[in-house]
């Protein structure tokens, strides 16, 4: 099986990870790596 790495832009460059994993076979599968407390600009995200 392959998997497609996700690394959205707006999360800034992984530091040691992935954010997440896509699988296709048999439909689409995404897994994720947990959640992202700051932005890219390593800013701690607050609710908009």
């Amino acid at each position: 099986m392959t998997f497609e790495v996700v690394n959205p832009p707006a999360l800034g460059p992984p530091r040691g990870w992935n954010n997440g994993m896509l699988a296709p076979e048999g439909g689409r599968v995404l897994f994720v790596a947990g959640q992202i407390g700051v932005t890219g600009a390593g800013e701690g995200g607050g609710r908009e």
